[in-house]
């Protein structure tokens, strides 16, 4: 309801913004500032891992997308006062990022998850690139949502996650039940803690969609701590749990899986850049649509007139069309 920074503001005056006490500086910092911690890590980590080795390219997948789509986040709330256009041409890049980092959940848990005895070994590849695919068609609907459906933006934001959501956790839960049945694929060291990241997930989720607690007292969690900012910490701390679990649980089982896994550059590494690629041609597509104006984004027409002469301070979500994450 209040906090909103000045629109259509220089790039400068966008990085002077990081030091300002508002509604977005958090959700910029929240992110930022955790991939600084991430890559001098998993510097450390590629230090113990031979990433030329192509048992570790599904953990690469996984720590690039990590990293992807922090710095995305982090872009698009660093910029999303510069105009309206870039605003939504960030956040659409910031779906990107998120469906990134989702395939390379997904694809590491589909090739160091499975129970040994799976009989999915021999469908890798048509279960990578169907990953992928869900992947692409989340980011899609993340950036339509900006355009249709405003009211249930959030909602459809997380349903368009959730088919790929499901491949990411099939495997472990196909190893859980393997491990209570039969007693194979138990991996004490890291078992609990995957359940605590199903549960952060969970967590996540719910702070995304719920727009809790400035849905139980409106205007007193404008800055902080507001269910956005509380969202981006509890998926810090999803990623950073995952980051610690996946190299154990690879190098756990490394001589198992070696006997059942081969990924390679071409059944794994060039799809995985071809849907990061065929996400940004998406992103392109439609800013082109959006500067033609064929897509306009929600509050932008009753907006313009306010906005036409310069910079213009922003303190209500009816002024700004609400706060489009």
């Amino acid at each position: 309801m209040s906090g909103y920074r000045k629109t259509n503001i220089s790039l400068s005056e966008c990085l002077a913004y990081t030091l300002v006490w508002h509604n977005d500086v958090c959700n910029f910092w929240s992110h930022f500032l955790p991939l600084l911690v991430w890559l001098p890590w998993l510097c450390l980590l590629s230090l113990t891992h031979h990433l030329s080795q192509p048992f570790y390219y599904p953990l690469l997948c996984f720590w690039f997308g990590s990293c992807a789509y922090a710095l995305f986040s982090s872009i698009a709330h660093l910029f999303g006062a510069k105009s309206h256009l870039v605003r939504n041409v960030c956040f659409m890049v910031d779906y990107i990022g998120i469906s990134i980092y989702t395939a390379g959940g997904g694809v590491y848990s589909i090739y160091h998850q499975l129970p040994l005895s799976s009989s999915l070994y021999d469908y890798l590849f048509p279960l990578v690139c169907l990953h992928l695919l869900a992947c692409v068609v989340a980011a899609l609907f993340g950036s339509l949502s900006r355009f249709f459906w405003f009211r249930q933006r959030f909602l459809v934001r997380a349903l368009a996650f959730f088919p790929a959501y499901v491949i990411c956790i099939t495997p472990f839960t196909l190893r859980m039940l393997s491990c209570a049945s039969t007693g194979q694929d138990c991996i004490w060291p890291t078992f609990h803690l995957h359940f605590l990241s199903i549960l952060l997930t969970w967590i996540v989720v719910f702070f995304f969609v719920s727009k809790i607690p400035e849905r139980l007292a409106p205007g007193g969690f404008d800055v902080f701590p507001h269910s956005h900012t509380l969202f981006h910490i509890s998926a810090v701390a999803l990623t950073s749990m995952q980051m610690y679990i996946f190299p154990q649980d690879s190098e756990i089982r490394k001589t198992q899986l070696l006997e059942k896994v081969s990924p390679s550059f071409m059944t794994l590494i060039l799809p995985f850049l071809v849907m990061i690629c065929v996400g940004l041609v998406q992103v392109l597509f439609l800013a082109f649509l959006l500067m033609r104006g064929v897509l306009v984004p929600h509050g932008v027409g009753s907006t313009l007139s306010s906005l036409h002469g310069g910079p213009h301070t922003v303190d209500t979500p009816s002024a700004n069309g609400g706060p489009c994450y």
